[in-house]
């Protein structure tokens, strides 16, 4: 066994954990929306798939206020073109669509009309 687990005890031997600060705001956005009686659906891949480009990470559906598309942006994090076009796609026909920094941002864009 290597030295390096041997000494998995200590902290400053340890690999740093991998941040990903998108993923913790996407998990506090669909705990608000499951409070606020949505329900959700995962769209979001960790890497790279065949999957259409743009597609939002979450599908939410309320069952009086309708369907939701939110795209989870980290703190730093911006728009594709990909998803600008599809946010006027979805506004054009009338579909909510929502791109959120914070779970705070997405609580104040489901009070907007």
């Amino acid at each position: 066994m290597s030295q390096f687990w041997q000494t998995a005890g200590r902290a400053d031997r340890r690999p740093a954990p991998r941040q990903y600060p998108e993923k913790a705001v996407e998990h506090a956005c669909v705990q608000l929306l499951r409070l606020r009686g949505y329900r959700t659906y995962h769209l979001a891949q960790p890497r790279a798939t065949k999957q259409s480009p743009g597609l939002p990470d979450v599908l939410a559906i309320h069952p009086t206020r309708g369907l939701v598309l939110v795209e989870v942006k980290s703190p730093q994090g911006r728009v594709t073109p990909a998803q600008r076009d599809l946010a006027r796609v979805c506004a054009t026909a009338g579909v909510r669509y929502v791109v959120v920094h914070s779970a705070a941002e997405l609580a104040a864009a489901l009070e907007a009309p």
